[in-house]
């Protein structure tokens, strides 16, 4: 089934152990306002420039030790509603782009293609997270 080949390429992909994710077939069970701080990556099996966009992804992650969840999604198995939710009115839509959304306390911070996006901007994305109203 789809999971092992995703388990799989996530492995694969990745340059953080399977333990830094949640791996969830889908996003519906997700209550959004219990996230402290996450990032949720839309996983697409069957695209080149998603599995590029994940590998920097992590390499980038590597460089984080904080506590932060990272979600890992089928990005097939996504409903209309929890696109919604992560993508609000950004125009962003589900496309095999390795999209990725920055969440803190609830609310999206953040949204990157992570297929085209720098490992910088990544960071810089990821370093806002940790960082917005701490002195």
């Amino acid at each position: 089934g789809t999971n092992i080949d995703m388990l799989t390429l996530v492995q694969q992909y990745s340059s953080v152990p399977l333990q830094r994710f949640r791996i969830l077939q889908s996003l519906d069970h997700l209550d959004f306002s219990q996230i402290r701080l996450g990032i949720v990556f839309l996983f697409a099996t069957w695209s080149g420039p998603c599995l590029l966009g994940f590998q920097r992804f992590t390499r980038t992650l590597k460089s984080f030790t904080e506590p932060i969840e990272v979600f890992v999604v089928d990005s097939d198995c996504v409903s209309e509603s929890s696109a919604e939710k992560l993508f609000g009115s950004s125009g962003f839509k589900i496309g095999g782009w390795g999209e990725a959304v920055w969440i803190r306390d609830g609310q999206v911070i953040a949204r990157e293609l992570t297929s085209s996006a720098s490992e910088a901007l990544i960071a810089e994305h990821t370093r806002f997270l940790l960082n917005e109203g701490r002195i």
